[in-house]
């Protein structure tokens, strides 16, 4: 019997043209700009401190796994500080 409520999704494509409030790690990546990587180092490495990558908090959601927040996502993108050139 399959589960109901939020799956797993295992896609390759660009977003939906309706991003969903809850997003798969790869949706996030590519929401954000940033690698799949990128995000999981900064779930390991917690809140930012020196050279720690700061990044979108995220959900665990028991038998679905890692979800990101579009609101949260969001937010991230608003407070980015510009990178200086040297």
């Amino acid at each position: 019997m399959p589960k109901r409520g939020l799956a797993k999704q295992r896609s390759t494509s660009s977003l939906p043209e309706t991003i969903p409030q809850l997003l798969t790690e790869t949706q996030a990546a590519e929401y954000l700009g940033v690698s799949t990587s990128a995000l999981q180092k900064g779930r390991m490495e917690g809140n930012p401190t020196g050279n720690r990558l700061n990044m979108p908090p995220h959900v665990k959601i028991p038998g679905v796994g890692v979800r990101y927040r579009k609101i949260d996502c969001d937010e991230w993108l608003a407070n980015l500080q510009p990178q200086r050139v040297a």
